[in-house]
């Protein structure tokens, strides 16, 4: 399958490091018979000649989880699509990348990478849900994504069942949390801001602002 990207000139091996407004003309395909010019134009065939791929997929990750974590979504997702080019079984690139898409397609400055974000997800969300059938990881996000899309909230019953099938998952929780009030959930949420406050990618910005709220209010409530 194809698509294309806009790839930033901070992510460019030749030229001038700029903003994310970058040119159409920076758009190129990335489908799979093109990997090699996606990585080249990233900077990586450059950086690292001779790395085994597996480094090279670590590398990629790395920059793109940094590149999120400073909301440069186009830089983050360019990199996400790399390491899962390179790694296609790899499910927390694949949640991040979606999520990260599912924010920049609600909130993005640049209308083309908005409009690119929202096309991408859907072809994610079909691929990967086939991909990683049974993951929870990919259950949780894909019904949390829809729900939300639709102005509803995903079922607290459903989000129970994962924490109970897959204790050592924990996002379910804060969906368990904000719609208590606080009141259920609670040590699995503040265990989930300890995690995300030292990777604050999109979808740890997003899990924590939710936490946060709901605490917010309880200390506005609690207030005589």
């Amino acid at each position: 399958m194809s698509h294309f990207l806009t790839i930033p000139q901070s992510m460019r091996s030749q030229g001038p490091t700029g903003n994310l407004a970058v040119p159409v003309d920076q758009r190129f395909d990335v489908s799979d018979e093109h990997v090699p010019t996606f990585t080249e134009r990233l900077g990586v065939a450059n950086l690292t000649p001779s790395a085994p791929p597996v480094f090279r997929t670590m590398m990629l990750r790395a920059y793109a989880v940094t590149a999120d974590a400073n909301g440069q979504f186009q830089a983050a997702a360019a990199s996400y699509e790399a390491a899962l080019l390179s790694d296609p079984t790899d499910v927390e690139t694949t949640v991040n990348l979606a999520v990260l898409y599912w924010r920049a397609g609600r909130s993005a400055q640049v209308s083309e990478f908005r409009d690119h974000a929202r096309e991408r997800l859907a072809q994610l969300l079909e691929t990967a849900s086939t991909r990683f059938a049974g993951r929870a990881e990919l259950r949780f996000w894909k019904h949390h994504i829809a729900a939300t899309e639709a102005g509803e909230t995903l079922e607290p019953d459903e989000c129970r069942r994962l924490l109970h099938e897959w204790p050592d998952y924990l996002e379910p929780a804060f969906v368990v949390f904000m719609n208590s009030a606080g009141e259920e959930a609670e040590p699995q949420a503040m265990r989930l801001l300890v995690d995300y406050s030292e990777q604050p990618t999109a979808r740890g910005r997003y899990v924590t602002s939710v936490i946060h709220a709901v605490m917010q209010k309880r200390r506005r409530q609690s207030r005589p």
